[in-house]
């Protein structure tokens, strides 16, 4: 997601500087480049040989993280081999990530995850079932309640460019199960492609929904729901800033009579 994507630039050199801290025990000052324009703290960082013994702020840029090693041998010939393998929390704009390095090796191999808050804002049940695109997927399933929140924790392995990705969540509404697709933007954002709206017809007669419409959205096919029953609209969004800010003409049959109204998206 943008500046979000703890890339592979992310370094973690062999060539580090030692101090001896106590019997057996030595401090490792090891280079690290942070290619991000905005600081990135580190929380912790667990291995078979390091730890970090408090949070430090890494400035974009090179500069040094300062870990504590209990066996210099084994993290050198980890190192050598190239199996020394570390697990990372980070702090970046907020959100609070988990990566995955080798040291000594660009981490292109590793993976992240990035756990982030989702607010549900209708009065409805969601469950969050997937989110996937290459290279990224949900790695539990997530529950919000009415007009609540939660926690999603999103995987990302390897390096993607998500940039211009297209990114599909699926999700349980009103016992429905639906399929949104999302663009990511270059302002770290997403930008809804295709979404999909469960509608329930409270009436006695079929209800027909024709067309949906602003020229910034647009219904993809007719939906017929049955009386009391549980239909989907598939709208497809040309531009998301205009089509959920400007009136919508919609198009519905009931019964046997047309009907226009004007509503809000």
């Amino acid at each position: 997601m943008g500046g979000l994507i703890v890339s592979g630039e992310f370094k973690f050199s062999i060539n580090g500087s030692l101090s001896l801290m106590s019997v057996g025990k030595c401090l490792v000052a090891i280079p690290v480049h942070n290619p991000l324009d905005t600081t990135v703290i580190v929380y912790d960082v667990e291995g078979p040989y390091v730890e970090l013994t408090k949070p430090q702020a890494l400035p974009p840029g090179v500069t040094e993280l300062t870990l504590s090693v209990n066996d210099l041998g084994g993290l050198l010939r980890g190192i050598e081999m190239g199996n020394e393998d570390v697990v990372v929390v980070l702090g970046i704009d907020g959100f609070n990530v988990t990566r995955e390095f080798v040291l000594g090796r660009e981490s292109a191999g590793g993976f992240t995850v990035i756990s982030f808050a989702i607010e549900n804002p209708t009065n409805l049940s969601l469950i969050i079932m997937n989110i996937t695109a290459p290279g990224i997927y949900l790695a539990n399933a997530v529950t919000l309640p009415p007009m609540g929140s939660g926690v999603a924790n999103l995987v990302i392995t390897g390096t993607p460019n998500l940039v211009n990705q297209l990114v599909n969540v699926s999700l349980g509404v009103m016992g429905v199960e639906l399929t949104d697709v999302f663009r990511v933007t270059n302002s770290v954002g997403l930008e809804p492609v295709v979404i999909e709206v469960p509608i329930r017809n409270p009436l006695n007669v079929t209800l027909t929904v024709l067309n949906i419409t602003n020229g910034y959205l647009y219904l993809v096919r007719q939906v017929e729901v049955m009386p009391g029953g549980v239909g989907v609209l598939e709208l497809r969004v040309i531009n998301a800033t205009e089509a959920f800010s400007t009136y919508a003409v919609v198009v519905a049959k009931v019964g046997s009579t047309v009907v226009r109204i004007r509503v809000r998206p």
